[in-house]
């Protein structure tokens, strides 16, 4: 009971208008999600990416109008929340980032043998996959 509620709390429902952001400009997504899950600073996703200056300004001022940062200065922000992202499921932010998931996957001559992740999931999808599970063991 305790893990689920320290779940909930470390977690931020992307709303609607948002989402259909995000689907619209997937790498302002990216962009995000480099700055908060994997801790770059902005100069390394720029030189990286080769992005300008122009176009961090623009992500950046895109991420504070829909409330994830508050902007201080030139390159400065902070987060207003800290939580993992959540998708609605089946949405088409969802399918957009299953599907590059999949590619990415697919894209190699050896796949992973398991991808492991915190999510939750239905009844139905945990039978599904323990069926196919039990399939490959009987291979």
């Amino acid at each position: 009971m305790r893990g689920k509620q320290l779940q909930q709390e470390n977690e931020q429902f992307i709303t609607d208008t948002n989402s259909e952001i995000f689907h619209q400009y997937p790498y302002l997504f990216d962009f995000l999600y480099l700055l908060r899950r994997k801790e770059w600073s902005p100069q390394d996703i720029a030189s990286k990416y080769q992005l300008t200056h122009t176009s961090i300004t623009l992500y950046f001022r895109a991420l504070e109008m829909m409330d994830y940062i508050e902007l201080k200065g030139d390159d400065q922000y902070r987060f207003k929340d800290q939580g993992r992202f959540i998708f609605e499921e089946g949405s088409k932010l969802d399918t957009l980032f299953a599907k590059r998931f999949r590619d990415e996957v697919f894209s190699h001559d050896v796949r992973p043998p398991i991808c492991m992740g915190r999510i939750a999931i239905t009844e139905e999808q945990e039978e599904k996959l323990a069926n196919e599970m039990y399939n490959k063991l009987i291979e």
